[in-house]
């Protein structure tokens, strides 16, 4: 459902063709009208929300949170997940799909 919103959000509405504008060329995209500071604030609370959500379901699953919670192999396997996924670690463009084959 998760995936489908943002596939939706990314591809049907102003906001997400500004963010692919801007992911391509910051200042195509700021000549082209887009008040990129604006769209920039938006993703990153975007980001820091889904974040804070991935972390609340990592503390109900560990029953804990601490300091040593999600160290060092959780990074590893996260990283390893996205590449694994397809997500180009040179390129700006991405596809939603990567994210269900990450999951996998």
């Amino acid at each position: 459902m998760l995936l489908r919103g943002g596939t939706l959000a990314l591809r049907r509405t102003r906001w997400g063709r500004a963010v692919m504008a801007i992911g391509g060329n910051v200042e195509a995209a700021r000549r082209a009208g887009i008040n990129v500071k604006r769209v920039y604030l938006s993703v990153f609370a975007a980001c820091s929300t889904l974040a804070a959500v991935g972390g609340l379901f990592l503390a109900a699953r560990l029953a804990a949170a601490n300091q040593s919670s999600g160290g060092e192999p959780t990074n590893l396997n996260a990283i390893a997940a996205a590449v694994i996924g397809g997500t180009s670690l040179f390129a700006v463009a991405g596809r939603p799909g990567q994210l269900c084959s990450a999951c996998w």
